[in-house]
């Protein structure tokens, strides 16, 4: 058995991570570029509201079958040729991938920062990026300095919460924290939607800095964990049930309700409280399995594709099988639960990432055809829809790229793309080290010693095991 050489380990030194910081501030130049085309995609639609009811523009295909348990897609063929045959690029280290993340946050660090003070929820929406960032970073590299940028934002925006009595605009004005919203067409009042897409990436951060005996060890660390735990679990989750699920938690569109399939998910082994507990896992059981009345199911919104073996196809509406199903841009929001959920043991076996894998791979982001540039390996934007139509603006940070995490020739492949951001950056130093614990990416020779394996080696306990007792 070969023994790697781990290059990230060098990183889990706060110093060299502030070090690494101050020479990254000389790159502002050059990264105002890639700021300017990741908020562009934003303001132009890249990362896009839910649509409203109705079928999606161009929905105009066959209707598929949904069967009666979700079929399973084959597992392929690892070898990948590369396109041209030409000899694919080296996988990069984690290392490479860090080093492109800090640039990326030092220069927006002060912008996200501004953000996490904000009394608006809408301000939020964007923050959850960052948050997601952090916390793959950590697990890339063991810095705790990650960590604890994460947990600043975070606590920075639990601050910023005022008694639902003391929001004007709000239909609720009970005792329980929240934010009003000042976008226009909800100004005044409180969104969950808003909420569960920044905390359901909290709640991972939190279920990150809760497994790592490293971060539960240090005092600056662990008491804001709990601290935190303590209001997501009173006035994020509580709050919206007691309110009423359906039509917060349980949501008309896959994506939306995926937000809190994830946050149920991470918080059922975050809280201490047997009855919460259980609430968890009702949320994340209703929005996988279905349930009662007109509810229905993510396994079985999940069904073989038409485009490619081993493929899957879904819809952004419930029960549709017809295409061209859900655009990929939000397509991330469902992509990113699906993972982490696979990753804890939650309900999703191994063939169902594996045919998520094929999906983005040959029908949304294919290397070669539609949706690729001139065959250019890596280069393209892809699809607009799961089905492969349209033409999609390559935004696949928030989800699509954690599929690189299994597969080495995915993961190269997104060494290429260029619509990329800090939140892509981390994620692919977070694919860069799963992928280097199992022997795929090999240093540059430079590295002389054998550091600690980071994080990202060590996986998350299984979701129903509680991550702290003293809770």
């Amino acid at each position: 058995m070969s023994v790697h050489r781990w290059r990230v380990g060098a990183r889990s030194s706060r110093g060299r991570h502030a070090a690494a910081r101050r020479r990254a501030a000389s790159h502002v130049a050059v990264r105002a570029l890639t700021l300017a085309l990741v908020v562009g995609l934003v303001v132009a639609g890249a990362v896009l509201l839910p649509r409203g009811g109705g079928a999606p523009s161009g929905a105009d295909g066959g209707e598929r079958t949904a069967p009666a348990a979700a079929d399973d897609p084959t597992a392929r063929d690892q070898g990948t040729p590369s396109a041209g045959g030409r000899t694919p690029e080296a996988l990069w280290p984690a290392q490479r991938w860090l080093e492109r993340f800090d640039e990326d946050w030092t220069r927006s660090r002060p912008q996200v920062v501004e953000l996490s003070r904000s009394p608006d929820s809408w301000d939020h929406y964007p923050l959850s990026y960052s948050v997601d960032a952090l916390t793959a970073a950590y697990r890339a590299s063991g810095d705790t300095a990650y960590l604890e940028d994460g947990l600043t934002l975070l606590e920075d925006v639990a601050a910023s919460a005022r008694p639902s009595a003391e929001l004007a605009g709000s239909r609720y004005r009970d005792g329980y924290r929240g934010w009003a919203s000042a976008r226009e067409d909800v100004a005044g009042q409180e969104v969950p939607l808003f909420e569960s897409y920044l905390w359901r990436y909290g709640t991972h951060l939190l279920v990150v800095a809760s497994a790592s005996p490293q971060a539960r060890a240090d005092p600056a660390i662990a008491p804001r964990v709990d601290a935190l735990v303590r209001f997501v679990e009173r006035d994020v989750f509580d709050k919206w049930f007691e309110r009423g699920p359906e039509g917060t938690l349980y949501r008309e569109r896959t994506h939306m309700s995926a937000h809190w399939a994830l946050l149920a998910t991470d918080l059922y082994g975050l809280t201490g409280d047997p009855e919460r507990r259980a609430r968890c896992e009702e949320v994340a059981r209703a929005i996988v399995d279905g349930g009662s009345g007109e509810r229905h199911s993510l396994a079985a919104q999940l069904v073989p594709a038409d485009e490619a073996s081993g493929a899957l196809f879904w819809s952004d509406e419930w029960g549709v099988y017809r295409a061209p199903g859900q655009d990929v841009a939000h397509g991330n929001n469902v992509i990113a639960y699906l993972v982490e959920a696979h990753d804890r043991g939650a309900g999703w076996p191994a063939r169902t990432v594996e045919g998520l894998r094929v999906t983005f791979d040959e029908v949304v982001w294919p290397a070669q055809g539609r949706g690729a540039a001139d065959g250019d390996q890596g280069a393209g934007r892809g699809a607009e829809f799961v089905d492969g139509s349209g033409r999609g603006s390559g935004w696949f940070s928030d989800g699509w790229v954690k599929l690189g995490r299994y597969d080495a020739a995915l993961q190269r492949r997104l060494q290429s793309h260029d619509v990329a951001n800090a939140q892509f950056f981390a994620n692919g130093a977070l694919n860069a080290a799963v992928l280097a614990c199992g022997g795929d990416v090999e240093g540059d020779g430079a590295a002389a010693r054998e550091p600690a394996p980071p994080p990202a080696c060590t996986p998350l306990p299984p979701w129903r095991q509680p991550l702290d007792g003293s809770r």
